[in-house]
């Protein structure tokens, strides 16, 4: 890693990846939503908005993104309360040409009053989206309540009425006063020369004039001296309770150990709160905790949707375990597991270059970016009585605030904080000291086989990463299912991790995450299956826990019922997350009578009735030999890992239930399925004729949606650019097994739903009438290039692509293949798969239509 800071006071961090064919560029700018005065609430957003939106040598406002996704790149940019980042990851010969353009945008944005305009529509329309999601806005709401005069408090992305106000003097004054080059931070990680990275960096940034920083911090927050309470209820299916704690900001000593008992508390299924409320108690059907903390404040939050009528349950419980962190001695296992898993999520980090750019910058804005190496070692000297004392000092009855977020028509018991604060703390003087715990220490590199099993192993050595990706994977799955036992897939999976003939649901927990990592499992339209991250040196035994898990699992009655409930809420989550349930909608009615019809995790009814039989047999149905496709990349040895996948199937012995594969057959006509909900936006998916997984028309579509979506897509430009119509316009081309769909994703301001419907399909006209241009066709396929070599960073990524080429029968070079497809797409393909597939008489629509203003 070099670090060069420029005469103008800029920042440049440069880490070369040999042999990485991408590289990240992120532009960390020291200013966020902690930084905006009352009058300009929200003003970091609306900049990051407008930064990409045209400069005097790229004037047009899709120019930068045209450029850059002409050149393979991925382009992007966030607001977090302390910083605004712009960041590209892209082809590392294409390196030089986006830093030009991410130089442009940051020293020659033009700011344009229209696109200001519109732009400003669009975030609202974002704020609106947030508006609609219980979660994000119920987790804000406690955050309001808990602080009184902190920053943290405001309705960050901002209010309508006050976007609409700020100005292009508010956004030049704003700039002029924020981005200053002392405040801002260039990191770059990837394929490149350090040297010459570093030497096109100073040739343009150095340049950049040193301007007045303006810096305005948050006003300071009073302590907290008692319990806060609020309920709100709303149009949700779920109820949500959200409990806050004041905590110290990210340089404190005791940021450490404090970020340990969090975990403790609420990381994963073996943590405290999940095994005490969720797996024992059965008050809440999710739970987890997190710490955010930053430069000047910190803030611990549990979340919890809750199963209990009486949500006091819920609160006291959470208190109780916290006060049993304070009391009871921590195991070391506890403790290793955490740092166990902090290490590993660090090194998977690495596997990412914008992830690491962006880790890099990040703790560079915090003083050194050596902190970010320093922080497993702060971590690992962390002791079990410095967890207990920072539990004991921050995570307090009389510092914490509890929201509740609830159905409107929910009959649950009333009551104030002075109640919640007595039932609260009656419990919490119930809880015992423990006992003292006695502590015991103790080129050829792709391979494909056929089995002797008949299952298909397919190995890519690579001795480059640490990181080992592995999936197991059977054809079927969803496909099989019927309408009677819709979800019996997603919940033979959840209940297969379970139990097994060895080892308790907590037991499963505990030992996968003291491996640190987690098994996943996939629930596809034409397989399901598990994976694995997990580093070299735990392999062995990851995949050994996981054998077991497919080999022997024994589906406990109890466990089954709590997994089952899970998955209830989660079809209730479903229901309240508009884009997920006009999926749904639209799905139902683009396959009808096929399995692609049924939702992904099944019907409330459906599912409520499946028994613990039935799962078991299903499991069994489909976990087969003949079936299965595994595939393992990283540092492995083959004898190896063949020997054991061998021994794995020896012992499943099942054989597989073949289900009947029909074609997925699209309506000729026009058909919508819709609900209306209280909400402040529309979301709308529009479905279009599709083709198969195999068929060879998918790279059409592809460049297709290329074309159509995304930065400098002809749809984003046009409605939500530049008639602002829509906060989100989108489209995307699903091939399965049987069939596909292209889709377009829209969310709008109800009034605007069907105006936003007429652009969509004029520019479809446009598509269906004339050619693309050339240039812009070869964008589009530079950007689905530089997409798939971005996403198949990691180990495990790479195997879910090569198990889904095998099972989509493409074959070993099946990445390789849809590449040069891609490349040989021409725009008279294009023309082509538009009036054979986007045509405004044949499509289906799913709705989930708003009817209220969008104000908090």
């Amino acid at each position: 890693m070099v670090k060069q800071v420029l005469n103008n006071g800029l920042t440049v961090l440069v880490e070369e990846r040999p042999g990485s064919p991408v590289a990240a560029i992120v532009t960390h700018v020291k200013t966020g939503y902690f930084d905006e005065p009352d009058k300009w609430v929200g003003i970091s957003h609306i900049f990051e908005h407008m930064f990409f939106k045209g400069t005097t040598r790229r004037p047009g406002p899709e120019d930068i993104a045209q450029e850059t996704k002409a050149l393979g790149g991925v382009l992007n940019a966030g607001t977090s309360y302390e910083a605004t980042t712009y960041y590209v990851t892209v082809p590392s010969d294409n390196f030089e040409r986006a830093l030009d353009i991410q130089f442009d945008a940051l020293t020659d944005p033009l700011l344009n009053p229209s696109e200001l305009q519109r732009e400003a529509e669009v975030v609202i329309q974002e704020a609106r989206q947030k508006l609609d999601s219980p979660s994000a806005f119920s987790l804000e709401k406690m955050w309001e309540l808990s602080f009184d005069r902190h920053r943290i408090r405001r309705w960050r992305i901002g209010y309508p009425d006050a976007l609409r106000e700020i100005t292009r003097d508010d956004l030049w004054a704003y700039y002029h006063s924020r981005y200053s080059p002392q405040n801002i931070i260039l990191s770059i990680v990837g394929g490149v020369e350090s040297g010459a990275a570093l030497q096109t960096a100073e040739r343009l940034y150095s340049e950049i004039p040193v301007r007045d920083l303006v810096q305005d911090p948050s006003p300071e927050e009073p302590e907290q001296l008692a319990l806060k309470y609020l309920r709100l209820r709303g149009d949700i299916n779920r109820k949500l309770v959200h409990i806050g704690f004041h905590a110290p900001p990210v340089l404190a000593a005791d940021y450490y150990p404090l970020s340990i008992a969090v975990d403790i508390l609420g990381e994963g299924k073996s943590s405290r709160l999940y095994q005490s409320l969720m797996e024992q108690k059965q008050l809440v059907s999710s739970i987890g905790s997190f710490y955010s903390a930053y430069g000047d404040v910190g803030v611990v939050t549990v979340s919890a949707e809750a199963l209990a009528v009486d949500l006091r349950d819920v609160s006291v419980a959470v208190l109780q375990e916290m006060e049993k962190l304070k009391k009871e001695p921590i195991r070391r296992a506890e403790l290793d597991k955490i740092k166990n898993r902090i290490e590993t999520d660090l090194q998977m980090e690495q596997e990412h270059v914008l992830g690491r750019a962006n880790r890099l910058a990040y703790f560079e804005a915090l003083g050194d970016w050596r902190m970010s190496d320093e922080f497993i070692d702060r971590l690992r000297r962390v002791e079990a009585d410095d967890v207990a004392r920072a539990a004991a000092q921050y995570l307090r009855l009389d510092g914490s605030t509890v929201l509740e977020y609830v159905p409107e028509t929910a009959e649950l018991p009333e009551y104030d904080s002075e109640e919640l604060t007595r039932a609260a703390s009656e419990a919490v003087v119930h809880v015992p000291p423990a006992l003292p715990i006695t502590t015991v220490t103790t080129d050829t590199n792709l391979r494909r086989a056929v089995l002797p099993s008949r299952a298909v192993l397919i190995t890519d050595v690579d001795e480059s990463t640490p990181v080992v990706g592995l999936t197991i994977y059977f054809k079927g799955g969803r496909l099989c299912e019927v309408p009677d036992v819709a979800g019996v897939s997603e919940l033979a999976l959840r209940s297969s991790l379970k139990g097994t003939a060895k080892f308790s649901a907590a037991e499963i927990a505990h030992r996968i995450e003291a491996l640190g990592t987690s098994i996943g499992t996939s629930n596809g339209s034409d397989f399901l299956g598990y994976s694995l991250r997990i580093l070299d040196k735990n392999f062995d035994e990851g995949f050994q826990l996981l054998s077991d898990i497919i080999t022997e699992p024994t589906f406990p009655e109890e466990e089954v019922a709590k997994e089952r409930d899970a998955l209830l809420a989660d079809i209730r989550l479903l229901r309240d997350s508009s884009f997920g349930y006009a999926s749904e909608l639209l799905t139902e009615v683009a396959f009808p009578g096929h399995p692609y019809s049924l939702p992904d995790y099944g019907r409330e009814e459906t599912v409520a009735d499946l028994t613990r039989d039935q799962v078991a047999q299903w499991h069994w149905a489909m976990c087969a030999a003949e079936t299965a496709v595994v595939s393992v990349v990283g540092n492995v040895h083959i004898d190896t890992v063949t020997k054991a996948v061998e021994e794995l199937f020896e012992r499943l012995g099942a054989k597989p239930v073949r289900c009947p594969v029909v074609p997925a057959v699209f309506p000729g006509e026009i058909r919508e399925n819709s609900v209306e909900r209280d909400r402040a936006q529309t979301a709308a998916a529009m479905g279009f004729p599709g083709v198969a997984a195999d068929d060879p028309g998918r790279y059409s579509l592809d460049v297709t949606a290329a074309v159509t979506s995304g930065l400098g897509g002809r749809l984003f430009a046009e409605v939500r650019g530049r008639l602002g119509l829509a906060y989100v316009v989108s489209s995307a081309n699903q091939s399965a097994a049987s069939g596909g769909m292209f889709v377009i994703y829209t969310a709008t301001s109800p009034e605007n739903e069907q105006l936003a419907r007429e652009a969509i399909f004029d520019e479809l006209h446009k598509l269906r009438q004339q050619l693309a241009d050339v240039e812009e066709v070869e964008r589009a396929k530079s950007y689905l290039k530089g997409a798939k070599l971005i996403s198949l960073q990691t180990s495990v990524a790479r195997a879910r692509e090569l198990a889904a080429n095998e099972i989509y029968g493409r074959g070993m070079q099946g990445t390789d293949d849809y590449l040069s497809g891609i490349a040989k797409v021409t725009p008279e393909d294009v023309l082509n798969a538009c009036r054979q597939h986007l045509s405004s008489t044949r499509y289906c629509l799913g709705a989930v239509r708003g009817r209220r203003d969008g104000r908090s």
